[in-house]
This record gives structure tokens, C-alpha cells and sequence, in this order.
């Protein structure tokens, strides 16, 4: 079983729109099962351990769509947990973040689930 720790990290505000949009949203009820929560949840790591880890896991292809002519790209998802909690790593092709962030996804508010603070060490379980 593979790990990673990870400390919690501000995010950009970016994961809110693009988790909020229903070409994204419809794609993870049908591969994933769920709706996940508009808004991610970014853990900063050792950037090797996050590429092992996302190596380690088959990926779910999420499909980019056409929205109004605007196109918004694909991403990859990887199934892990967090203190046994189902979670979701979603790494967008086109990706803003540094090596270091992971960006993770849940079918609620992780942090508010969590009740963890920016700086709070958590474990990422695959």
C-alpha cells in the first residue's frame, strides 16, 4: 500500500470553478460514482513521493468539453483516502500548481470533514 504526507495548503480558488461545472461534474457521477465537491483540498509534498504515488494507481480519464465555445481540458483521477475517507486525486492537464501540490477531491468539504488548518499534516492512502 502506498503513502504519502502531505501539509495542508491554502488553495487558489481556482478548483471551485472548475469542480462547480457540470460537463466535469456529470463525467465524475458516471466514472466515479458520486458528485464531488466544488472545491479542492491541496496538501504540499515531496514531489518524487507524489509522482511514485500517482504512478502507483490506475488513472480515470475525465474528458475536456466545449462549454459555450470556451474548451476546458482533461484531467486524470486517482482513487485514494484520507483517514479512510474516499477521495480523489485530480491532476488537470493543464495544471497551475507547482510539483509539490497535490490537488485532492472529495464527495463533501474535506477540510470542514477533516477539521484541519493550513499546516495540519495529513496521510494519503492508496
Amino acid at each position: 500500500m502506498a503513502k504519502l504526507v502531505g501539509r495542508v495548503i491554502p488553495g487558489r480558488g481556482d478548483g471551485r470553478f472548475f469542480m462547480s461545472m457540470e460537463g466535469y461534474q456529470k463525467q465524475f457521477e458516471e466514472k466515479l460514482h458520486c458528485r464531488l465537491f466544488q472545491g479542492t483540498f491541496n496538501l504540499s509534498c515531496d514531489p518524487s513521493l507524489k509522482k511514485a504515488l500517482i504512478a502507483a494507481l490506475p488513472p480515470i480519464e475525465i474528458r475536456g468539453f466545449d462549454n459555450d465555445g470556451s474548451f476546458f481540458g482533461s484531467a486524470k483521477v486517482y482513487c485514494v483516502t484520507i483517514k479512510s475517507m474516499p477521495c480523489f486525486i485530480i491532476v488537470p492537464a493543464v495544471n497551475f500548481h507547482d510539483e509539490s501540490t497535490l490537488e485532492i477531491a472529495a464527495p463533501f468539504n474535506l477540510r470542514e470533514k477533516l477539521g484541519v488548518k493550513d499546516g495540519d499534516e495529513l496521510t494519503v492512502d492508496a
